[in-house]
């Protein structure tokens, strides 16, 4: 393309001329940039960017980083809600929590068992939940499952654990005793 600028144009009306003709050679189609799944890998950061992605690790492997991506308008359409929270969980772990929220008032009917998820007496467990989990997670997966919470859950709620200690680590070679792994409650 030739450059259409007045001799009396700045270096930075040049650069930006530049810039434009050199985009206007790549040959993707807007469609494919703005879809998670056709999306090039390389640019999966920028669309994470644009679509307002809260929580990105550029170390989740490539399913993950698209499964993110496309749960984002999901998740901030509702944010600050239980479906979000778990959405946003399940996007990033592949599996979906059960949240349990109002940590202050177990039910006399029988559908609260003691189980140590409430706290008797304290008005402000209102405000509580716990986090728990289907399947083991390594610690690092804790860390940015934290790091979605403070950004999908709402702010007057306080996460009060994350439990996965009813899940058992098996023996079978996937959990190693390297400190990657817990014995099931994150706080």
């Amino acid at each position: 393309m030739a450059n259409l600028l007045p001799p009396a144009s700045s270096p930075l009306e040049h650069a930006i001329a530049n810039t434009c003709a050199v985009m206007a050679d790549v040959d993707v189609s807007i469609a494919t940039l703005w879809d998670p799944a056709k999306c090039p890998a390389p640019l999966l950061p920028w669309l994470a960017w644009a679509l307002s992605v809260d929580t990105w690790d550029s170390n989740w492997p490539e399913p993950t980083k698209r499964q993110v991506i496309a749960a984002s308008v999901e998740i901030h359409r509702r944010k600050g809600t239980v479906a979000s929270v778990k959405r946003a969980i399940e996007a990033a772990l592949g599996q979906t929590p059960q949240i349990v929220e109002g940590l202050h008032r177990p039910r006399r009917d029988g559908t609260c068992t003691r189980n140590g998820h409430y706290y008797r007496g304290w008005s402000a467990a209102w405000a509580l939940y716990r986090v728990i989990l289907t399947r083991p997670v390594r610690n690092d997966q804790a860390d940015a499952v934290r790091a979605i919470l403070d950004e999908t859950a709402p702010a007057r709620s306080h996460l009060a654990s994350m439990d996965y200690s009813k899940v058992a680590i098996l023996r079978d070679g996937q959990a190693c005793r390297d400190g990657a792994y817990n014995r099931g409650i994150y706080t």
